[in-house]
């Protein structure tokens, strides 16, 4: 038998149980902790970590005792974890540690669940690797090949997961095919073991071969493995929290990034092209960040561009490790260095720069490890007028708009010309490339503020995302990930007068004023806090919030809740877990969490629907806003919710003045309601009937795919 053949499905099964277990684990997570980007961010840092260690554990055996006790130590891990994950099915609803902090509550359930299974997968990369080595005759031969199947392994787990996966099986069942497969590689690995015997002068490395690694050799893989991470997380977080909220976006960016592992590690990718053009896409990546944020064009080009850039970016980053990549001996040190780089990189995007920065900052950061990768020797000019291209760039990014204002394509072009001038043979000079590339990075939120021409007064992000408030001459609005949330007339002191969703004559308002004997309302989601508006003295209104920042600017900067006549209170933390603990009896149930940036599936469940239910009154009405660009969300309601049990009132609502704030709101209330509470036919709104010719299923806890139910043609 072909060695390499069977080190290669070892490797390959191995990757592929390893990525899709990051898959399977992060969607029973994600609605246990909230469902927010925050937790998958938690988990990611988790998945680096441990990877990591893998790494390291597998260079230090075989440094100290060589592959054969490597391979006995390994096995013995992965018998260990049979006894947790494989063996042990996940419950899809559990206890939170509670330690006060959420990242670390994620961590150590992570830890606690899948920490063994992970860590035995972590290591067999670098292990067969090492094996290979051992085996071949030949000590040129490429090992880093199997880096690349390790790649592709991963690849396919992240493309069948969402397509084929989690549309035909549910988590349950999802955990038991994975332990199918991984038994499955368990007997793989001891056949190989069996089969493949590493002769005895190449079972341990001898001193000769272990060669230092200089201080810049590290600093280069650290450096091109955390710029590779920070790029592909920075242009997910522009598709998916920007561009295109749009469920499972992210799946493509990551795609590339493994992509172009599989491409350069096979070792037989003609890099030349790359190394050429990749300096002439920064000035373009440039001035298109700053386009974009104010839709000049399309989202389906958005996509593309993206996709172009990320594409070239990533092959120039893992072109630059292949070239800088030690021989087989210590190759154990350069996977932990990459680790380790990504690991940084992971931590920068998802937990250091939502708190301290106010735009996409980690996009330009890419840029600049882009720009500082490229030059072997950057050499400072003393003279000041050689700067003055370099300041003329940088102010013109401020000017530009101004001069512009009507054809700012236009500006932006002259721009671009006047970077790729910079870039060119007859000017190229090194320094003044990277000081206006790390001039323009830090002041990006000043020149997107410029370019977008809007009068903010708030930009805050954090883990949930970016928030902006801005003024125009009547209004305020509060915008998250380019949807508007709410917003308030200005010289409205009183704070009875919402705007977008929630006008006076909107669905929701007419409800809560039409209402036969309203005391009690639950709202999930805060927003701006417009609802409060409409409540009256004898009323109570319990708003339930994820993020504790939303509570502030509703406070600050909207007098929605100060100046309402009800009894107000924000409870913050997951929806669904909070009105479960306080187990409170609510007249009409509000959920407003579906028109963001993601959809917390979780809020939409039979088994959400079915608490919402509980949690009525005899005549309590649910009225769900089910506003979505990209998601019908009202059909994943009507296949979901009990019609047998309750009647469901549908309505658009055209009202708002603007196409911008078209919304859809479906009522539910039970059929043994008598008399309702609320005169559906005489407002008009429409019966809904049970649609059985449709065929994708109901949502649960245990299965729930939004791709059925994603209106592609809204891209275009």
């Amino acid at each position: 038998m072909n060695r390499t053949l069977l080190l290669s499905f070892v490797i390959f099964i191995s990757s592929y149980l390893l990525f899709q277990l990051e898959l399977i684990v992060a969607k029973i997570f994600l609605p246990n902790f909230g469902g927010s980007y925050m937790i998958w961010g938690a988990c990611m840092v988790f998945f680096q970590t441990i990877l990591l260690l893998g790494y390291f554990s597998v260079w230090i055996i075989y440094r100290k005792f060589g592959i054969r006790v490597l391979q006995i130590i390994y096995f013995i891990v992965l018998i260990a974890s049979v006894f947790s994950f494989p063996f042990k099915k996940m419950e899809l609803v559990f206890e939170q540690l509670n330690t006060g902090n959420l990242a670390l509550d994620v961590f150590l359930e992570l830890a606690k669940t899948i920490g063994i299974v992970f860590f035995a997968l972590s290591m067999t990369s670098v292990l067969c690797q090492y094996w290979m080595h051992g085996i071949k005759k030949d000590e040129k031969v490429n090992v880093y090949g199997l880096f690349a199947i390790s790649n592709a392994g991963s690849f396919v787990a992240l493309i069948s997961y969402p397509f084929f996966f989690e549309k035909y099986t549910n988590l349950f069942l999802q955990q038991q095919l994975w332990s199918v497969i991984f038994y499955v590689f368990l007997g793989l690995y001891v056949f190989t073991f069996m089969l493949l015997k590493v002769p005895k002068a190449k079972i341990k490395p001898s001193k000769n071969t272990i060669q230092k690694t200089s201080g810049k050799l590290v600093f280069q893989w650290l450096l091109y493995s955390a710029g590779g991470v920070v790029l592909f997380l920075a242009i997910t977080n522009i598709l998916t929290q920007t561009i295109v909220p749009m469920p499972l976006l992210w799946v493509l960016p990551l795609a590339i990034y493994l992509l172009s592992y599989i491409i350069v590690f096979s070792g037989k990718f003609r890099s030349a092209f790359i190394l050429r053009i990749v300096i002439y896409t920064i000035p373009v990546a440039i001035t298109y960040y700053f386009l974009s944020t104010i839709n000049s064009f399309s989202k389906t080009f958005d996509i593309l561009f993206y996709t172009v850039l990320l594409t070239i970016m990533s092959l120039f980053f893992q072109i630059k490790l292949f070239e800088k990549k030690p021989d087989n001996n210590n190759l154990g040190i350069f996977y932990i260095y990459m680790g380790l780089g990504g690991l940084i990189g992971g931590l920068i995007v998802i937990w250091l720069l939502p708190l301290v920065s106010i735009n996409h900052f980690e996009y330009f950061l890419a840029l600049i490890i882009v720009t500082l990768s490229l030059f072997k020797k950057i050499q400072i000019d003393k003279k000041a007028f050689k700067y003055l291209a370099t300041i003329f760039i940088v102010f013109g990014f401020f000017l530009i708009p101004k001069i512009f204002s009507s054809t700012l394509i236009w500006g932006a072009l002259l721009l671009v010309l006047a970077m790729l001038y910079m870039c060119s043979k007859p000017y190229y000079k090194p320094f003044q490339i990277v000081l206006v590339v790390i001039l323009i990075s830090f002041l990006s939120p000043l020149i997107e503020a410029s370019w977008e021409n809007k009068n903010y007064i708030l930009k805050h992000r954090n883990h949930y995302g970016v928030s902006k408030i801005y003024d125009t001459k009547t209004a305020r609005f509060l915008v998250n990930g380019g949807i508007i949330h709410g917003g308030q007339i200005l010289k409205d002191k009183t704070g009875k007068i919402p705007l977008v969703y929630y006008h006076p004559n909107s669905p929701s308002a007419e409800i809560i004023k039409k209402f036969d004997g309203l005391k009690k309302m639950a709202i999930v989601g805060l927003g701006s806090g417009a609802l409060a508006s409409y409540c009256s003295d004898n009323q109570e209104l319990d708003f339930y919030e994820l993020d504790p920042y939303t509570k502030k600017m509703a406070y600050k900067y909207f007098s929605f809740i100060k100046n309402s006549k009800g009894k107000i209170e924000v409870i913050l933390g997951d929806a669904r877990k909070e009105m479960q603990k306080s187990n409170k009896k609510y007249d009409l149930i509000i959920i407003d969490a579906f028109s963001g940036d993601a959809v917390p599936t979780h809020l939409i469940t039979k088994e959400a629907l079915q608490l919402y239910e509980d949690l009525l009154t005899k005549n309590g009405i649910l009225l769900m806003h089910l506003t979505n660009r990209y998601v019908n969300l009202k059909q994943v309601f009507v296949n979901t919710v009990n019609m047998e049990q309750n009647d469901c009132f549908y309505k658009l609502d055209t009202k708002s003045g603007s196409k911008l704030f078209r919304s859809e709101w479906i009522a539910v209330i039970n059929k043994k309601s008598s008399p309702f509470s609320f005169d559906f036919n005489k407002n008009e709104w429409s019966h809904i009937n049970i649609n059985k010719s449709h065929p994708n299923k109901a949502w649960t806890d245990n299965y729930n795919y939004i791709l059925d139910y994603v209106e592609y043609e809204n891209l275009f």
